[in-house]
Formats: C-alpha cells, structure tokens, sequence
C-alpha cells in the first residue's frame, strides 16, 4: 500500500513539476482558502480562482470532519477559562464599539479598569495572525 501512495506522489509531483522550494507556497494558498467564508469568495472576481478556492474549502471541510473531536476539546477548553461562555457575545460588541473609541478618548478615561480594558481590547488585533496560529496548534490534528 505504501507503494502505491509514493507513486501517485511522485506522479504528482511530476505533473505539477513541484519542488521543495514550492511546497510553502502551496501550503499558504491553502490556508487562505482555509480561511476565507463564502462572503469573501462571492467577492472574488476572477471565477476560476473562486471555483478553486470554493473547492479547496469543500476538502478542507472534509479534514476537519475527521478531527471534530479536536476542535471540540479546544473550544471547551478555551470557553471554560471566561467566566461565561455568553460574555463572548458582548465581548465582540466591545471589540466593535472600540474602534469607534480614540486613543485619547481612551486615556481621559478616569476608571484604570475601563482605560485599562479599552487600550488592551482596542489592541488586541495588533498581532491576530500569531493569536490564530497559536489557537490552531492547540488542535492537535492528524
């Protein structure tokens, strides 16, 4: 069975003349597929990038139903460590409403913990590519 799987590797590998320089590459426009929802992919204007993009997130679909129990264990795991899971919901109304709040406005706040809040939530997205990646590795996949 091996056999067969390293030769229809290598015929792929082949067909779509790829090298391990290459390998990143493909990997990211994975992951951007991966990460777009369908709003985002009405949006694309050149059709056959979106039909590929529609595909890669119909197999990604695939691979994560083989691993729910994983996202699921995080998901408990990250919820349980709020003091109630409902609060996400306003939280996300305070992410909102915070970007409509200046940095100034911010800093004549008397209350520390309402200032304090304020300027960590109003920056919270600063480095959200790293807070995602490590979210994803805490989901222990394949």
């Amino acid at each position: 069975m091996p056999e067969d799987a390293i030769r229809r590797a290598a015929e792929i590998i082949t067909e779509v003349k790829l090298t391990p320089q290459d390998v990143e590459a493909y990997e990211r426009c994975e992951i951007i597929s991966d990460l777009m929802d369908d709003e985002m992919l009405r949006q694309v204007d050149d059709e056959e990038l979106r039909k590929i993009l529609q595909e890669m997130r119909r197999l990604h679909v695939e691979v994560r139903r083989m691993n729910y129990a994983a996202y699921i264990d995080v998901a408990k795991e990250l919820f349980g460590k709020i003091p109630d899971k409902r609060y996400v919901l306003k939280y996300h109304e305070l992410e909102g409403l915070c970007k409509k709040i200046g940095e100034q406005e911010i800093r004549r706040i008397k209350d520390a913990n309402v200032r304090g809040t304020l300027v960590k939530v109003k920056h919270i997205h600063d480095d959200i590519a790293n807070k995602k990646a490590n979210v994803i590795r805490r989901i222990k996949l394949y």
